[in-house]
């Protein structure tokens, strides 16, 4: 027994095998008590997530630690501290090998390798906890393939590599499973979280050629599957060394030679490195949806041709130069798809027919409609909203705070109300280049009547109607109220319309048809919402209510001025989505035109 030690704690045991702990030092030291150890599996485990996880100097010096027990009779270990200075590696890795082994002794081995497995890509682990996958899979995959996301899984099943078959089979059954209980991050989170990482890549110092998001967060989904970045570099492997090796090691879930799995602000982020010759089909295969790339890889099959998320390999297995997603399209024989329009159902018919719509772009975007201040419950006075518009290039906004009995803030009374009036009055003198249009968000109340009274509704230069009832309300009564403020001649948006909290509440079940209808007949828009809690109307709904002829608003529905833009960006996303183009969008028109449009409903 070594004599180093202070003082004796309490046995503790590990499965099966009871330890006596020992404090001395920097670290515990421990030795074996019994023969029937758990330990041997649980370092062999631990060194299969090292290797998993990318660590290789790790999972050599577990190895190399484990086969020295094994040359040791048990009853001769020393302490753990003692041998893991003998163990290959600098002090680093040895203290890491203590790290684990005290982690062993305090809290057992199921606990210690739920840890460690915890900080593997998240997909990855759902897929262990899938049955009929182990550590061996997860190796395999990880270090053979660099797989370690949904979409590579998917991409394996498409490409079966020779020599896996058995592997891919078992992947492709449980695909549907890991989908369905996969998190998904709202796209405002997972957009904050990217623009971290994009903004550290544009130092030069970085040497990538380009970076961009894919998958759904470059889709503007509502929610993000994936965050994940697509960098275009010379070097790849060095690029992705250089990056991972700045961060800590808890923060570094995977790291392979094209793809690396970070921690950034609590959100699971992949990276991808490729060099610039294969970005057009990295952007193309990453960027999805996976039915469209499905139905891409059909139609390169028919012309004899391979998509793989590195190249578009000819009929020899040479590769097609496409270092554009434009080339790869071109290749196909398609003209260049919109991202936003990639959703795997008719856009690649309609490309075929040359029927894709033209759609709406952010500098088509003439103002903001939907803007919130201190008066009511945004974050920033309405000076700081205007020097934000202004900086964006807006000709026009409109600040519309909520009305008295708005449960968001139920401040701004009609008293109010004229307050703000005259502060705006001010402002207007401030911003001679930036046209400020007085209105607000006005609830419509229960009864169907809006929360301020006609008088004051008239002295306003654009009024916005919105409900902001708890989900689960009537819907015939819902859609009543709707089309009452609809109709009202004063009226000339409804924000929000089904009032949904993405990933929170589900938006009303109202008779869209007939509210569609009611906005067309009475020239009243309809918004698409870009605050991402919102992004309300959707895309589908949007579809609709543009094909029957309604005209939409986008507005950012912001309430912090650094946040203007950005929310806007989420608004054309989420039109583009739905085919919108310039034309069906208000606030694509000049000041004059929108005033007339104002004026027309007034007038009827």
């Amino acid at each position: 027994m070594p004599q180093d030690h202070e003082c004796a704690c309490p046995n503790v045991t590990i499965g099966s095998t009871s330890w006596s702990v020992v404090s001395g030092g920097r670290h515990a030291i421990f030795w074996i008590r019994r023969k029937d150890s758990a330990l041997l599996p649980a370092l062999r485990q631990l060194g299969l997530i090292a290797a998993i996880r990318g660590d290789a100097s790790e999972a050599a010096a577990l190895d190399a630690f484990t086969s020295r027990l094994l040359d040791i009779p048990p009853a001769r270990w020393p302490s753990f501290r003692e041998l893991a200075a003998l163990a290959p590696g600098g002090d680093q890795a040895r203290d890491r090998l203590v790290e684990l082994c005290n982690a062993l002794a305090e809290h057992g081995a199921d606990h210690t390798i739920a840890t460690e497995l915890g900080r593997l890509p998240a997909d990855l682990v759902s897929l262990f906890r899938s049955p009929g996958f182990d550590f061996s899979d997860l190796q395999r995959l990880a270090c053979d393939f660099d797989a370690t996301t949904f979409a590579d899984f998917a991409g394996l099943c498409a490409s079966a590599p020779p020599g896996a078959v058995d592997l891919t089979g078992r992947l492709c059954a449980a695909l549907p499973t890991l989908r369905r209980h996969r998190r998904r991050v709202p796209l405002g989170r997972a957009a904050a979280v990217a623009d971290t990482l994009h903004a550290a890549f544009e130092d030069p110092t970085t040497h990538i050629l380009a970076c961009q998001p894919v998958g759904s967060l470059r889709r503007y989904d509502a929610t993000v599957g994936d965050i994940t970045l697509l960098v275009a570099t010379p070097a790849p492997d060095r690029w992705l060394g250089r990056v991972t090796d700045q961060l800590a090691t808890a923060d570094v879930g995977h790291r392979g030679k094209r793809t690396a799995t970070v921690l950034v602000q609590g959100e699971e982020v992949t990276l991808r490195a490729v060099p610039p010759e294969e970005l057009g089909c990295a952007l193309v295969w990453y960027t999805g949806s996976r039915p469209h790339v499905q139905q891409l890889s059909v139609r390169a099959r028919s012309r004899g041709l391979r998509l793989t998320p590195s190249a578009l390999l000819d009929p020899g297995g040479h590769p097609q130069p496409c270092s554009t997603e434009a080339a790869v399209y071109e290749a196909l024989g398609l003209p260049s798809i919109p991202h936003e329009l990639r959703h795997g159902t008719d856009e690649i018919t309609r490309a075929e027919r040359g029927d894709l719509p033209s759609l709406i772009t952010r500098s088509h975007i003439c103002g903001d409609l939907h803007l919130h201040s201190l008066w009511s419950d945004g974050r920033d006075p309405i000076e700081r909203m205007l020097r934000v518009a202004r900086r964006l290039g807006y000709e026009y906004v409109a600040i519309t705070d909520h009305s008295q009995s708005a449960a968001a803030s139920r401040v701004l009374t009609i008293d109010r109300l004229e307050r703000q009036r005259d502060e705006i009055a001010g402002l207007r003198e401030r911003f001679p280049d930036l046209s400020i249009l007085h209105g607000a968000e006005v609830d419509i109340l229960p009864n169907g009547r809006l929360d301020f009274p006609d008088p004051v509704l008239e002295r306003l230069d654009i009024v916005l109607a919105s409900l902001h009832d708890e989900a689960g309300q009537d819907a015939q009564r819902l859609t009543a109220r709707y089309l009452g403020a609809i109709r009202h001649p004063l009226v000339n948006i409804i924000t929000h319309p089904t009032n949904r909290l993405v990933g929170r509440r589900q938006g009303y079940d109202l008779d869209f048809d007939r509210l569609f209808d009611a906005a067309v007949q009475t020239r009243t828009a309809l918004e698409i919402d870009g605050a991402p809690g919102h992004l309300d109307m959707d895309d589908a709904l949007a579809r609709r209510a543009v094909a029957a002829g309604v005209t939409v608003v986008i507005n950012s529905d912001c309430h912090m001025a650094d946040r203007l833009g950005r929310q806007m960006e989420f608004g054309v996303g989420t039109a583009r989505r739905a085919g919108v183009s310039r034309t069906a969008v208000l606030n694509t028109r000049p000041l004059n035109e929108l005033r007339a449009f104002i004026a027309r409903k007034r007038n009827r």
